[in-house]
């Protein structure tokens, strides 16, 4: 069984504590999932390791879930608040065809009590349940950034997954993949297009349901980005929406249509960028795609064009 981490160190540097403790209020978050061949089977696992001054305040405990398609395993632990190290696996038979998927939460149970005998949550690892849900592939570490605040009982820091299939791991995200792509007429005149897309790893496999954003840049320069386009057709500015999670089937819609009514003729938004980001929390964001988007009242093209086909990957 693991040993706390910074057990060594702080054996060696007990008279800097109160210095080191600011930086050690962290659980470190694994999950992976690889092939058994012994046994002809897939095994999926989640991990989580508290600092040695986190689990002073904290208890750790995992779950994760296995699942393909029509079965699932799942599975929980604990570190019993002595070791601050909690491990849990689950398996499935392995099918060569099929897609695997293991998520692993991770959660933080307070159980340092103030002198009124209210839990305290020491290092405010409650940030994580406000704002966007932490959902990131493989690895993660959780940093309770303080001060201290009452708790509210077990607090879940977040989810760590990752994706199995054709024999290997799938990796993070890297760009787009079209789903359906489909153009109406309204009542106005006015094209409509909706653009089913889902987030791919370099080799184009699916990358989880992840996190994006979009903004808007000059065609011509990258460098200038704009916070709203003009729509002519209806005398308004519009602007992209914030960082959204994506549907329970791992998909979005982009959407490009000036609305109804229209004027008709050539209104619309003029030419732009259109790029594409994977927005995890607490990091840095990352450029999926790029593309011209060209959207007036009878079109609506990118790239120059009026329609994908599924599988076209965008970059």
């Amino acid at each position: 069984m693991r040993v706390r981490l910074f057990t060594i160190i702080v054996a060696g540097l007990c008279c800097l504590a109160l210095s080191q403790e600011a930086k050690a209020n962290r659980v470190v978050a694994n999950t992976d999932v690889y092939y058994d061949a012994s046994q002809n089977r897939m095994v999926g696992y989640t991990e989580a390791t508290s600092s040695y001054f986190a689990g002073m305040y904290y208890c750790i405990s995992v779950t994760v879930y296995l699942t393909t398609e029509g079965q699932w395993a799942g599975n929980s632990a604990w570190d019993g608040c002595v070791d601050g190290y909690a491990y849990t696996q689950a398996t499935l038979p392995y099918d060569p065809n099929a897609e695997y998927n293991v998520d692993g939460e991770h959660t933080a149970e307070p159980y340092y009590r103030d002198d009124l005998g209210a839990l305290i949550d020491y290092y405010n690892f409650q940030t994580y349940l406000e704002g966007i849900p932490v959902y990131y592939p493989s690895s993660y570490e959780f940093l309770g950034p303080g001060p201290r605040r009452p708790s509210i009982g077990a607090i879940l820091l977040g989810t760590t997954f990752a994706l199995f299939s054709q024999g290997t791991r799938h990796g993070q995200p890297h760009h787009l993949k079209v789903v359906s792509d489909s153009t109406t007429t309204e009542s106005c005149g006015s094209k409509r297009r909706k653009i089913k897309l889902k987030v791919v790893d370099s080799a184009g496999r699916y990358a989880g349901r992840v996190s994006v954003v979009e903004t808007f840049e000059d065609p011509n320069n990258p460098s200038i980005t704009y916070s709203s386009i003009y729509n002519s057709c209806q005398n308004d500015n519009y602007s992209p929406y914030r960082c959204a999670g994506m549907d329970l089937d791992g998909t979005f819609t982009d959407q490009l249509w000036v609305g109804c009514p229209s004027s008709g003729g050539n209104c619309g938004f003029p030419d732009v960028g259109s790029r594409w980001w994977w927005c995890p929390r607490g990091r840095s964001r990352v450029s999926l795609t790029t593309n011209l988007y060209q959207v007036r009242h009878g079109y609506a093209l990118v790239n120059g064009n009026s329609a994908f086909s599924p599988g076209t990957e965008l970059y």
